[in-house]
């Protein structure tokens, strides 16, 4: 569970554009580590790192790190079309 009220939109937020499988974040001293699947680590990042980046930031990040591994991350990014309005602007 995100206690950090903060950190819990940002992963919404991901989570909204992406549906990378199983993913998952949590804290460990002063960094954020993430992970997705079958706890198979993607990154951890320092904390400040995060909370100085945007949703839409911290899931490029993300997605570059998976693509190394080969990740169909193209396929998991949720199409928004559909939306009359740019929702990341």
């Amino acid at each position: 569970m995100i206690e950090d009220p903060t950190f819990a939109v940002k992963m919404l937020g991901i989570w909204q554009m992406s549906e990378i499988p199983n993913l998952k974040a949590r804290f460990a001293n002063d960094q954020v580590i993430f992970s997705w699947g079958n706890d198979r680590l993607i990154t951890s990042l320092p904390r400040q790192l995060i909370e100085k980046l945007e949703p839409i930031e911290i899931l490029q990040l993300l997605e570059r790190h998976l693509s190394v591994e080969g990740a169909p991350v193209r396929q998991w990014r949720n199409d928004f079309r559909h939306f009359t309005k740019n929702p990341l602007e």
